[in-house]
């Protein structure tokens, strides 16, 4: 599909408005705009669609079929947690009732098994003007849209109803933010105030997705360990839609996103079983498990092979004997294409979407444990204790380890950083009383800078030992390909050499790792 980034602000306009002439406006003749053009009008008309309970409006995903204009096709827009909207756009096709795959694929794990149905139909009267530069480029387009919007019958709404409305966009096409914010300051000027409206699409189903969620309080009326604990994991379950979508549209951070966030997911529901019971959330554990290690295998592989083009690219030619670099991106691209083949059986399995669902599920009706309605504070400062404690028995057992055992070691430290790292994250959040409760406003923050400190420790912990975990790989790919070069009749000496600079750096990262925990008071 044809993609695109969507930048663009919204201002309000009321029915009898005259939308002010501002090609003299100074904010935009400091940003280069000389001109506006004369409007073009067309008549644009969408079909929105989403599952019965509007799983793609929850996420902030708009899937549309629009017709008229010089955009008319399929649309699908994802966020990208910034002010942009990524849009994908595929051709209309004759069938105007059944999504093509190719659109549905970006969202199959918000969609899952509902089906994709009419949510909502626009029909807006639209008159664009160009905002020019001085040679004539289109730095940004300003549509004065008149909206007539219906919301269809859906689970969340058991009656369709109408609305109409007029808005101002403002969306760039070759200018930079300086023009949009030009554009912002020149309308406030003429009157025309910013609209708090995120789309159309939002303003229409409204009334349909206005679910408030319910505040759990702790006993004595505070913020409850619950609420903290839910929040957060909230939070994940949007962060796990996001990097699920980034990897299926190919995005290069994608596959670690969505690892490190299953990461999260798992260490929350480990450490805080005393708010969430562990019949509910072990089975849970052990499928993001799953998923995260299907993710991993060919991954890896791929960017450790990516480090080491890196390393040979740094060496100079006269160390790098036979055709080395041939053979590793060979070796590359292998393992990028088996990673792409891996990720897509696994993301599009039932088992995968299942888990999903579970996660959904989980958060819809949390299985309360018997501490649930303690304080936050409490909780989160309890959680850490263990969990603090756990990671000092793994350094006392890797410091008595063998030389043979020292890898796995070393592994179980790291594993045990990003536990504390993520409890850490959940007590950060917790929110300090009101002011006025001095005894318990110091002890509440007491609790935060140390939740701060750890999260701060971790992270420096996970970074080193993450280094040297990745020189385990790597140095087991150095002796695999020597040995195929050997096989070959090619020369392996620049593997054995890679090998030793690859010791190097694991002996470098575990002494960072040592003198930064020799400074550490846990």
């Amino acid at each position: 599909m044809a993609e695109q980034l969507e930048i663009e602000r919204k201002f309000v306009l009321e029915s009898d408005t005259v939308v002010p002439d501002i090609a003299a406006a100074p904010a935009l003749l400091e940003v280069g705009v000389a001109g506006v053009s004369d409007a073009v009008t067309y008549d644009l008309r969408a079909t929105y669609y989403d599952t019965p309970d509007l799983r793609l409006a929850a996420a902030r995903v708009t899937l549309r079929r629009r017709t008229g204009g010089t955009d008319a096709g399929w649309h699908l827009k994802l966020p990208t947690g910034g002010v942009a909207r990524r849009e994908l756009r595929h051709p209309l096709g004759r069938d105007t009732r059944t999504v093509p795959r190719a659109v549905l694929e970006p969202v199959l794990g918000l969609v899952r098994g509902r089906p994709v149905v009419p949510v909502a139909t626009l029909r807006t009267e639209r008159a664009v003007r160009n905002l020019l530069a001085a040679d004539g480029t289109v730095l940004a387009e300003m549509a004065d849209d008149r909206v007539v919007g219906t919301a269809l019958r859906t689970e969340l709404e058991p009656e369709a109803y109408v609305q109409t409305w007029r808005e101002l966009e403002v969306e760039l096409v070759r200018g930079g933010m300086d023009v949009l914010a030009g554009a912002a300051a020149a309308l406030a000027g003429a009157g025309i105030p910013g609209s708090s409206s995120p789309s159309k699409l939002s303003r229409v189903l409204a009334r349909g997705g206005d679910r408030a969620a319910e505040r759990r309080t702790a006993e004595d009326g505070n913020q409850s360990g619950a609420e903290v604990v839910l929040t957060y994991l909230a939070g994940q379950l949007r962060d796990l839609a996001r990097a699920d979508i980034a990897v299926r549209v190919g995005d290069d951070d994608g596959v670690h996103q969505f690892r490190v966030t299953c990461r999260r997911i798992r260490s929350v529901l480990r450490e805080y079983r005393a708010v969430l019971r562990r019949d509910r959330t072990d089975p849970l554990r052990a499928e993001l498990a799953w998923i995260a290690a299907e993710l991993s295998y060919a991954r890896d592989a791929e960017v450790v092979l990516e480090h080491l083009l890196a390393v040979v690219e740094a060496q100079p030619d006269e160390l790098v004997v036979g055709p080395v670099r041939q053979r590793l991106l060979s070796e590359r691209d292998v393992a990028e294409k088996r990673a792409v083949r891996q990720v897509h059986r696994s993301l599009s399995g039932a088992r995968y979407l299942q888990l999903r669902d579970d996660l959904d599920a989980l958060l819809a009706d949390p299985p309360l444990a018997a501490h649930a309605d303690r304080g936050a504070g409490r909780v989160a400062a309890a959680a850490l204790r263990d969990c603090a404690r756990r990671m000092r028995r793994r350094v006392d057992a890797c410091s008595d380890s063998t030389d043979a055992d020292r890898d796995a070691s070393l592994h179980e430290i790291r594993k045990a950083a990003k536990t504390l790292r993520y409890t850490a994250e959940v007590a950060e959040s917790v929110r300090l009383p009101e002011a006025g409760e001095d005894l318990a406003d110091d002890k509440e923050t007491g609790r935060r800078r140390e939740a701060t400190r750890l999260r701060e420790a971790m992270k420096q912990v996970q970074e080193y030992l993450g280094d040297r975990q990745d020189t385990v790989v790597s140095r087991r790919e150095c002796r695999r390909l020597g040995a195929e070069a050997d096989a070959a009749g090619e020369s392996s000496w620049t593997y054995g050499r890679l090998f030793t600079l690859e010791e190097a750096r694991s002996a470098a990262a575990e002494d960072s790792f040592w003198r930064l925990w020799n400074d550490l008071d846990l």
